[in-house]
């Protein structure tokens, strides 16, 4: 045995290259410096960039790896040298997650490339004419939602009510289908409940993140059989909701006449049902947790600073002001802000902008990983090194941003930080619905914003501690709804 660990102690400490990032001095045998990382890996690492810069390495286990969170780096690695870098590791959990590699979000190159030419195709092909106006009746049955906690003095889940009009709208575009708002799970969809959905979708979120010793260390993996069968589980559970959904729309399918983004992906898709199923799967997993956990951050950022509060709807009061009522249709009777005066609320942007920074919702990204050895700048990267894209400590670099832990959204106002603001990541593999996200986010908050002033339950400043996976999002929280009037 102290033979092995010694082989494994020499392994994990012996230099690729005369040109190794830097990193620590010391790898664990077996583990590396899995130890380092601790219950919110984004965080550890960020303290790690601290220490060793923005270009690193260190051992994951039985993956070597190495961080990046420079902005040079990161466009040197995901974007000039991108087809070296397209494939995701092959660890356990995304193994069994992705279907053996054959979704959208971790499949290798082959599939990924056809896979997501069918998803842009679909998106080319339906032309995506009716997303606004999808949007703003979603924005409509929120605010109206809203409303009646407001006037009834109850408190308002935003939780619930963010994944329902997130999901609404990517259910909406992709499978014309939407479910009913409240704080109630009960609503049913494709023969299962808003509440079974949402779990299901929460767990393979959590079970993405990085930091599972069962991924990484293979000797661990057997002890990990229970974990990872859960996670197969309720994958499969997601892909039976997807199932019923292809069902229906096989049985009223008319190729000369699709309805909808899942009608184009199943036509061009032919008879690649399992891959139809996990592109479905994938657009509302990311389609719904994107957007509705960035509008709870913010939301929840608004309760905790008044002030910058108070200023977003004295911008969005102005504006209203200025150019008068908007004409009102069915879609957005109600909705005091449209996505055109986006352009005219630069504090709002700025609002947004900072919410997204302080707190991204991928903090690290997908891990890629290396197909051959290559060189980065200095440095040499052998092949089949997993390579992790650090957003949260880029948004949390003093030298891009002073005093970054500060919620402070003045700094988006003159500066679009563009070259060192990644929180959709960067690439060709970066978020697919990344417009869609930006429009459904904009005009939930701004409505929100419009129409309420938003307060804590009890009056103290709600928990912003963050709940890591592949997503990250706050604890629970409720607030309470005080109507606002313009005119």
């Amino acid at each position: 045995m102290s033979a092995v660990l010694s082989s494994l102690l020499a392994k994990k400490n012996k230099a690729f290259s005369t040109n190794d990032p830097p990193g620590p001095k010391i790898e664990l045998p077996i583990i590396g410096s899995l130890h380092l990382l601790g219950e919110k890996p984004h965080h550890s690492l960020a303290q790690l960039h601290k220490k060793f810069g923005g270009i690193y390495k260190l051992w994951m286990g039985d993956y070597y790896t190495v961080v990046v969170s420079d902005p040079h780096y990161i466009r040197e690695i995901w974007l000039k040298n991108n087809d070296n870098f397209i494939n995701r590791p092959h660890t356990p959990s995304y193994t069994i997650m992705s279907g053996n590699f054959t979704d959208l979000a971790t499949a290798d190159e082959k599939v990924w490339r056809h896979n997501r030419g069918l998803v842009a195709g679909a998106f080319t092909k339906s032309k995506l004419g009716g997303t606004q106006t999808i949007i703003a009746r979603q924005c409509k049955r929120l605010i109206d939602m809203m409303n009646l906690c407001a006037t009834q003095g109850q408190s308002f889940d935003p939780k619930i009510n963010s994944k329902k009009y997130s999901m609404n709208i990517i259910s909406s575009m992709v499978f014309s289908r939407e479910i009913a708002y409240g704080n109630d799970n009960s609503e049913i969809l494709y023969g299962k409940d808003f509440g079974q959905i949402l779990k299901q979708m929460e767990e393979v979120f959590r079970v993405s993140g990085t930091g599972n010793p069962g991924d990484f260390i293979s000797i661990l993996e057997p002890f990990y059989y229970y974990q990872l069968k859960m996670i197969g589980q309720e994958v499969d559970k997601l892909l039976e909701f997807i199932k019923n959904i292809y069902d229906d729309h096989i049985s009223t399918l008319d190729p000369e006449n699709p309805k909808d983004l899942f009608d184009h992906i199943i036509i061009d898709g032919g008879d690649d049902v399992n891959g139809v199923l996990r592109i479905g799967g994938d657009l509302l997993l990311a389609g719904t947790d994107t957007s509705s956990n960035t509008i709870q951050w913010f939301v929840l950022m608004m309760a905790n600073h008044p002030e910058i509060q108070e200023k977003v709807f004295a911008e969005l009061k102005n504006r209203i002001i200025e150019r008068g009522h908007i004409e009102e249709t069915n879609e957005n009777a109600g909705n005091r802000m449209v996505h055109s005066d986006r352009l005219e609320t630069p504090y709002l942007n700025a609002v947004i902008k900072e919410t997204m920074r302080i707190h991204p919702i991928g903090p690290l990204s997908i891990p890629r990983s290396a197909k051959n050895d290559i060189v980065i700048g200095d440095y040499f990267i052998p092949a089949n090194t997993q390579m992790i894209l650090n957003i949260y400590a880029l948004h949390h670099d003093e030298s891009y941003y002073d005093q970054p832990h500060l919620f402070n959204p003045d700094r988006f106002i003159n500066e679009n930080n563009t070259s060192h603001y990644l929180p959709f990541s960067i690439g060709a593999r970066n978020c697919v619905g990344m417009a869609v996200a930006e429009m459904e986010i904009y005009l939930a908050v701004a409505n929100i914003m419009a129409n309420f002033k938003i307060k804590s339950v009890d009056g103290k400043q709600i928990d912003d501690t963050e709940v890591f996976g592949l997503a990250v999002f706050p604890n629970d929280f409720n607030i309470l709804l005080e109507k606002r009037s313009i005119f």
